[in-house]
């Protein structure tokens, strides 16, 4: 199934708040605009067959849902920076809940990072901390240029 394919099954039920299939886990997660339209697509699609398997539809557990906070987009991270040395460089500025480097089909980094934190505020500080800042004492060879990418009026 694309995700072309799997927007379009699930939209045929109602609006989409947001939708993304996760083949690598076998798993799709969608958000509906109402929870009406999430019980409709249970009891739709529920136990059907789609392309020879069963597909099953319910509620994601609680813990199931994506990480909560405030992201930042990193970039100009030097190759051989870890994910554990960037999350330690952010943690000074509060609590890193998640942090990631992009890797190219060779495992090596991209220079690119997203780091999420707890709060509007920390995320704030580490940006106007850490934006167009040299880390040296962690290993970076330049400057590193962080912007958040959260709106946090649409966090509220």
């Amino acid at each position: 199934m694309t995700d072309r394919e799997f927007k379009a099954l699930f939209s045929a039920i109602g609006p989409i708040r947001s939708c993304r299939l996760l083949r690598d886990r076998g798993i799709g997660q969608v958000s509906f605009d109402s929870p009406d339209y999430a019980e409709e697509a249970m009891a739709r699609l529920n136990g059907i067959e789609y392309e020879n398997q069963i597909l099953e539809v319910s509620y994601a557990p609680e813990d199931a849902g994506p990480p909560q906070g405030y992201t930042m987009m990193v970039t100009n991270i030097s190759h051989h920076i870890t994910p554990d040395t960037l999350k330690e460089l952010f943690s000074q500025y509060g609590n890193v809940t998640r942090c990631r480097l992009m890797m190219d089909q060779n495992g090596v980094s991209k220079g690119i990072g997203q780091v999420m934190m707890d709060s509007f505020e920390e995320a704030l500080h580490a940006v106007q901390s850490l934006n167009n800042y040299c880390p040296e004492d962690y290993g970076f060879h330049g400057p590193i240029f962080v912007k958040l990418t959260d709106d946090p009026e649409k966090k509220k």
